[in-house]
């Protein structure tokens, strides 16, 4: 932006229709019903749970897929530390332990779950 970037607008398009919709959808309407209708919407939400915009906890068993290895581990834990400084991690025994022994040696918090 120093030399005249492109601006940005960021659109906020929530699974589920939020008061104010931009789109004009009544609260809790689908975004992409065909895709993901209500009662799916719904199950992740039960899976998952809804997360604070301002929370500092990250389940990181939900990352298991796409950190199986250490070298996937320190890229997604740079983008945690530009995402989020703060941030504690909670241990899942179906994580991999080489995943909870990295964060730990990075000084990361690992609650026990």
């Amino acid at each position: 932006m120093k030399t005249g970037g492109e601006a940005w607008e960021v659109v906020n398009l929530p699974a589920l229709a939020e008061e104010g919709d931009i789109l004009g959808r009544p609260e809790g309407d689908p975004l992409w019903p065909e895709r993901y209708p209500l009662e799916s919407l719904e199950g992740i939400r039960r899976a998952v749970g809804p997360a604070s915009p301002d929370s500092d906890l990250i389940l990181i068993d939900l990352f298991r897929e796409r950190a199986e290895t250490v070298k996937h581990m320190q890229i997604m834990d740079s983008l945690w530390v530009k995402w989020r400084p703060k941030f504690q991690a909670v241990e899942n025994e179906t994580f991999g332990l080489s995943i909870i022994q990295e964060l730990k040696r990075r000084g990361r918090p690992v609650l026990p779950c």
